[in-house]
């Protein structure tokens, strides 16, 4: 029949289209195998030269950073000496050998701290996959990268994602509330802002970081973030952030009292159209409808957050969303709602540096069907339910009063970072609907937009599964007193209190210990919280049936404890702990004669903590060479058998003490082997990006975490063995 097309059987393309699809790809794939994105989208473009955010002197230059990937940064973490430590590693061994450095006839930039990064403790690279590949320098710094990665040391995050937890300026005294905390960049930087004033003479502070998130599963990446940080500060809750329950403590005067938070952050979900340089899919996928979809849930966020902060207290509220219905309005709905007890902070003078522009007071909604509309009072009445109030500018005299100025716009072209907002605010008085009643006038109700009138709130998810207890040990607990005995930890020192362990029945394989408020908002709050995590791994049970002390100290738990242990120290010298780290069980006779000494005098079949400085080498002229790297004495959790000796240590660290050292590690030494992943490279070009999370972050929590405890169990077997 004419103009009917026919199938062969089967129902495949000809031979032709075949190939005419096969040549499409090809032209559409880089060198990588990933599928070229064509980074044109007219309907992004339009919408934000009709908002006007972007002044048009600066349009071109605007598209034009979009339109590059984004640059390579990352963060030196952990507290002030560790930290130290890594910066020096990275200043005189790495950035020094880059300076001048020429690949291929082209001069390569050597890595830059942020300017508005305190103390230098954050870098950015421009370096592509490809140049790294072509110098043996550069691919000696890129596997120092990814090692420290692995271990924690370092953390790749977006620039831009550095800011919040920088502005909210928390203290070590400080309660604070990570509200939507995964993946658990910016749950470091608050953790690391907690303990940054620690000392060997005392590790605990008296302030707490709650880190939550709505989605079970990432608060499992959360852990594996935020654990190696090692905080006994830290509680890990898996709840509805806009439903997230008052927590009770117990207070100094012994009254039940609700805990109100000095700093929360609230660094909500968002379309993200300002991670277009790291996501480049969403060049494709980017609509003006999701900004109307998530501005309800973004302003429940915020109030829940506002609500739970205390008078005096500050809250910053994030997106990494260039859109105003997600930024400012947001921002000006909370402000009407609050009705002056909540204002925005100046932060003109904090960050000198940072390049930003300021909030707006004027845009437009563009609703679903493509209208432009500037007033509630425009929207036809069959988009009421997807438009709504607070997605409008305020009035002239509301924008006088919100200040709007004040929030921080950031878009690319300004400093070669994505786009991001952010906004700090004060509360300045309790919220009006809690304001205690009075006689004076009626009580004000909690406004409909967040009560779950109109079917605006969400019921809270069941639980479907509970986790295992915490069950906190008394001081006359046989495993606490034991412990106390063998390390010398005084009762008056309070932590034989805060010992926890996971089981109710059976022996206890391990001790967590917390601070004494952690303690006491997770006893009293563990039926109407969903807690995920508490507590630093401190002892883990030895298998050797005549050991001076049934339990060993563990690698994470030594910063934690060292401050009340006194007696179970051994002093080591450079050579001892380079071999300490290189080898898996040394011989005693393989030591040093003064190690050899110690070691006899403090007896065997017991653990023990190892400890180099370099002030216990000042003598050895061989030691000069590595006076500038360490900016604290290095710890080691080990085990003294009747003939060799052995550490308690991983992989990661072992690599991380041996760079810090100077040292090469053994090629058997191999990060792939032993963690069974590895981020491949720390240089990403083109291609699928993850989410704002370290190279350790993206293997995941709990399957690492059983790998490293077979790993101790068959090194304790093989100890055991020796004895």
């Amino acid at each position: 029949m004419p103009g009917k097309r026919y199938k062969r059987k089967g129902g495949g393309a000809g031979g032709g289209e075949r190939e005419e699809k096969k040549r499409k790809t090809d032209e559409n794939t880089n060198n990588d195998g990933y599928t070229e994105i064509i980074k044109e989208n007219s309907a992004f473009e339009e919408y934000y030269k009709t908002q006007s955010i972007i002044p048009v002197d600066e349009w071109s230059s605007f598209m034009s950073s979009l339109r590059q990937p984004l640059p390579v940064t990352f963060r030196i973490t952990g507290t002030r000496t560790w930290s130290q430590g890594v910066l020096n590693c990275l200043e005189k061994r790495y950035f020094s050998e880059l300076k001048d450095l020429v690949v291929e006839g082209e001069a390569i930039s050597p890595p830059t701290p942020l300017p508005w990064y305190p103390n230098n403790l954050a870098w950015h690279v421009s370096l592509s996959r490809t140049t790294v590949r072509s110098s043996p320098l550069l691919s000696k710094f890129h596997s120092f990268l990814v090692k420290e990665s692995n271990q924690g040391n370092i953390s790749r995050q977006e620039a831009v994602s550095m800011i919040p937890p920088l502005l909210l300026g928390v203290e070590p005294r400080h309660y604070v509330l990570d509200m939507c905390a995964a993946p658990g960049s910016k749950t470091s930087q608050l953790i690391e802002s907690l303990h940054y004033q620690d000392t060997l003479e005392s590790s605990i502070p008296s302030g707490i970081v709650i880190a939550n998130d709505a989605d079970n599963s990432r608060c499992y990446t959360l852990v594996h973030q935020a654990k190696r940080l090692n905080s006994p500060c830290l509680i890990i809750t898996n709840n509805d952030a806009t439903q997230f329950p008052v927590l009770y403590y117990n207070n100094v005067d012994g009254k039940r009292v609700p805990l109100q938070y000095d700093r929360v952050l609230c660094d909500v979900p968002c379309s993200g159209d300002g991670t277009m340089r790291k996501n480049p899919t969403i060049w494709r996928s980017w609509n003006s409808s999701t900004p109307l979809s998530l501005h309800r849930l973004q302003l429940r966020l915020l109030m829940r957050g506002l609500e739970l902060l205390k008078p005096g207290g500050r809250l910053v509220y994030s997106t990494c969303s260039m859109n105003p219905i997600e930024d400012e309005a947001v921002i000006a709905g909370a402000l009407k709602l609050c009705n002056g007890s909540v204002e925005l902070v100046d932060t003109s003078s904090l960050l000198p540096g940072l390049k930003r522009t300021n909030g707006v007071n004027t845009w437009k909604v563009l609703t679903k069907n493509g209208e432009w509309i500037s007033s509630y009072k425009e929207t036809p009445s069959n988009l009421l339910h997807t438009v709504h109030s607070s997605m409008f500018p305020p009035t002239a005299l509301e924008a006088d009063t919100y200040q709007l100025n004040r929030c921080i716009r950031i878009f690319p072209h300004q400093q070669d970072t994505g786009g991001f907002f952010v906004a700090l605010l004060s509360k300045t008085s309790p919220l009006p609907w809690q304001v205690q009643p009075s006689n004076s006038g009626p009580t004000v109700k909690r406004p409909d937009e967040l009560t779950g009138r109109h079917g605006f709130e969400r019921k809270s998810r069941k639980q479907t599964y509970r986790e295992d207890p915490y069950v906190f040990l008394p001081r006359t607990d046989s495993v606490v007193e034991s412990i106390s005995s063998y390390y010398n930890i005084s009762s008056d020192s309070g932590i034989t209190d805060q010992f926890l362990t996971r089981t109710l029945t059976g022996k206890k394989k391990t001790l967590y210990l917390t601070s004494p408020l952690v303690q006491e908002i997770t006893k009293k709050n563990e039926k109407d919280c969903k807690i995920i995590n508490t507590g630093v791994r401190v002892f883990a049970r030895t298998e050797s049936l005549d050991s001076a002390c049934e339990y060993r100290i563990t690698q994470e738990g030594i910063d934690t404890m060292l401050p009340y242990i006194s007696n179970c120290t051994v002093r080591v010298t450079l050579s001892d702990v380079i071999a300490l780290l290189k080898y898996p069980n040394p011989l005693l006779t393989e030591l040093s004669a003064d190690t050899q000494s110690l070691i006899e005098s403090f007896g065997t079949k017991k653990p023990v903590i190892f400890v180099y400085s370099e002030a216990s080498d000042e003598t050895e002229g061989e030691d000069v060479r590595i006076a500038s790297n360490i900016g604290t004495p290095i710890y080691l959790a080990g085990w003294i058998a009747r003939k060799s000796v052995r550490l308690y240590v991983g992989h990661p660290d072992r690599y991380h003490y041996l760079a810090i050292l100077g040292e090469t590690p053994p090629e058997t030494m191999s990060l792939e082997t032993q963690s069974g992943h590895t981020h491949s490279t720390f240089f990403d070009e083109e291609g699928p990006v993850a989410d704002d999370v370290s190279a350790r972050e993206e293997g995941g929590g709990t399957e690492k975490e059983v790998k490293v405890l077979i790993e101790e169990e068959e090194s304790n077997k093989r100890t055991l063995e020796q004895d």
